[in-house]
């Protein structure tokens, strides 16, 4: 099991919750997966990760959080691959049982209503599934 590790440093705890501060590095250039990762954008990301064991963290520690590569390509997925996967899928059976290409635009991007609504509903479990996780 690969994983995408990246230096954090704690800026606050509160709860459960670890808020910390990734700094952009260089390595973040030979990631394959730098394209769909929103890390590499900017210098500086802020994160809130769920941590149980946040009692052990403290304000301006570092820490390193990681999450696992199956994991970034499923998020991958779900965010680009299965939304243009539905919206040609529409396009198509629409255009070709009614013949109209305006049918066939607006179901095409119809669809996509009702599956951003399925993503807000199982938001929690898509929250837990792609979350970092922290390794002092």
């Amino acid at each position: 099991m690969s994983v995408i590790e990246h230096q954090a440093t704690v800026t606050a705890v509160s709860g459960k919750t670890v808020t910390v501060e990734i700094t952009s590095r260089r390595a973040c250039e030979a990631c394959h997966l730098k394209d769909g990762c929103n890390l590499s954008e900017s210098k500086n990301k802020t994160l809130q990760i769920y941590a149980p064991s946040s009692g052990r963290c403290r304000p301006g520690q570092k820490v390193t959080v990681y999450i696992e590569e199956r994991s970034g390509w499923l998020a991958v997925f779900f965010a680009y691959i299965l939304p243009l996967l539905l919206v040609l899928t529409a396009l198509t059976a629409v255009w070709i049982f009614t013949g109209s290409e305006t049918a066939a635009a607006v179901c095409g991007l119809a669809i996509l209503v009702p599956y951003y609504l399925v993503l807000i509903l199982f938001r929690k479990n898509f929250d837990r599934r792609f979350s970092f996780k922290i390794r002092e």
